[in-house]
């Protein structure tokens, strides 16, 4: 699987990280060189996007830093502090 679409998993998985055999599989896989290996009885959960993509797509949704707060002034004009 994936390392960036793993989200968490239980205390009693093992986690690796492995290295992609095999020079096709490196250069046409498309899932880079790693890929992560996931052992024993227990939940995973996965995710559809990467931390990166994730992150992302939340952007929009974020609130955004008032400029006034940014120098530690409030919406009057007193120090936020």
């Amino acid at each position: 699987m994936h390392p960036g679409h793993i989200g968490m998993f239980d205390a009693t998985v093992g986690f690796d990280i492995t290295l992609l055999r095999g020079i096709r599989n490196i250069l046409f896989g498309g899932d880079g060189l790693f890929l992560a290996a996931l052992t024993g009885p227990a939940r995973v959960w996965r995710q559809s996007l990467t931390i990166s993509n994730l992150a992302h797509a939340l952007t929009p949704y974020l609130p955004q830093p008032n400029a006034n707060c940014l120098r530690g002034r409030t919406e009057n004009g007193s120090r936020a502090w």
